[in-house]
């Protein structure tokens, strides 16, 4: 009897913590933040202990599972409608290289060396530093290129975001907000209120309006 309620633990265990996952809707663990990360570490942690538990203890279990899921899924809606709290929960990226110079100051902050930095050059068959315009390590961990040859941005991060300025990349790209509205007004858009996205690229402005 003791191994048939271990096993129907184990299947409901089973189908509970897919259908959890199916509620968050991720896709892949590339995509978690840190925050997903330690609610998937809080749920595993409970749900193993609820194995050596009674019903009542595992419905418990259960509802704090439950409850995390549900402020995760508040978090993620919220990060939604504000950069600032996407940075807070996810992080933010780390440019590694800039306009082609590498950012040692940053790669020691981070710990992380030259070999790592041409191991992962290599692995996205990159054969030296000197053909990286930009190299932006992930907040997941993985390192975004761009080459000097195809490069058409003058900096990779949009300067608008859903109708928010990024002062950050303006002060990246030596300019401010005053130079940003009148080069929209240059094409034709009034309010950058209005922009869903807006990408400084080398010969001109790209952006798309809500």
């Amino acid at each position: 009897m003791e191994y048939i309620i271990i096993i129907l633990k184990s299947i409901f265990v089973y189908v509970y913590l897919i259908c959890l996952l199916r509620f968050l809707g991720k896709k892949e663990f590339s995509q978690l933040s840190v925050f997903d990360f330690v609610v998937f570490l809080i749920i595993a942690e409970l749900m193993t202990m609820s194995f050596d538990e009674t019903l009542p203890e595992m419905i418990d279990s259960i509802i704090a599972t439950l409850s995390l899921v549900i402020l995760d899924k508040i978090s993620s809606s919220l990060s939604m409608t504000s950069k600032k709290l996407r940075d807070f929960l996810d992080g933010t990226p780390s440019y590694i290289i800039t306009n082609g110079k590498v950012n040692q100051k940053m790669m020691r902050k981070l710990k992380y060396n030259v070999d790592a930095l041409c191991q992962q050059l290599r692995q996205q068959q990159i054969g030296s530093i000197s053909e990286v315009e930009f190299a932006i390590l992930e907040t997941n961990g993985t390192l975004s290129t761009l080459l000097k040859k195809d490069c058409q941005v003058a900096h990779p991060e949009p300067v608008i975001i859903d109708g928010e300025i990024i002062k950050d990349v303006l002060t990246t790209l030596n300019k401010d907000e005053n130079w940003l509205v009148n080069e929209l007004k240059r094409h034709h858009v009034q309010d950058y209120h209005d922009v869903f996205y807006c990408v400084v690229e080398k010969e001109r402005l790209f952006f798309i309006m809500k």
